[in-house]
């Protein structure tokens, strides 16, 4: 495959892939390096073509790809098209990366993509990042949105920047 004619003609490497790549770790780099290559060219017919693999073909490094090289030109193009896929943590990577793109400009209309993540541990980080820029920028705006979630009270706590636990409730801290 000659150096560069990924992104020249997708498709002709697609089918190239087909015909001469048989070990399955060789096939999910190149798949990789096409998805990203064809990003650069077309990012929605590359989208379409990770769309069509098979679920088990369908890696996170496949969408990564093809939504960071997206995000680095068209942020918006990029997020309405991560907002109509259906959700997968397949996904979570290129949402993480497009609330850190956008959340300094808008971190209101960011918090319920850090909600969408699926991955419990990577939603909580994104949205502590989210929080601590709204909090920066509009400490009210945040209050009220946090009233209003489904957060525990200890996750709202930690997300306004208080602690979690009140010192005076704290066990060590009450009087017998």
């Amino acid at each position: 495959m000659p150096a560069g004619h990924k992104s020249k003609d997708p498709e002709a490497v697609q089918a190239w892939m087909k015909d001469h790549i048989s070990d399955p770790q060789t096939l999910g780099a190149a798949r990789a390096e096409l998805a990203e290559g064809w990003a650069r060219v077309n990012p929605k017919a590359a989208l379409e073509w990770v769309d069509s693999l098979p679920a088990g073909d369908r890696s996170p490094s496949l969408y990564s790809g093809i939504y960071n090289r997206w995000i680095d030109y068209d942020r918006n193009a990029a997020g309405a098209a991560l907002a109509a896929q259906p959700a997968s943590s397949a996904l979570d990577k290129s949402i993480e990366r497009y609330i850190d793109e956008v959340m300094r400009d808008n971190p209101q209309n960011t918090m319920p993509w850090a909600e969408s993540i699926g991955d419990q541990e990577r939603r909580w980080s994104a949205l502590e990042r989210v929080a601590g820029e709204w909090r920066r920028r509009d400490p009210g705006g945040l209050q009220r949105y946090l009233a209003g979630s489904a957060l525990s009270e200890s996750q709202k706590r930690k997300l306004s920047g208080l602690p979690a636990v009140l010192p005076s409730t704290a066990p060590e801290n009450r009087v017998p």
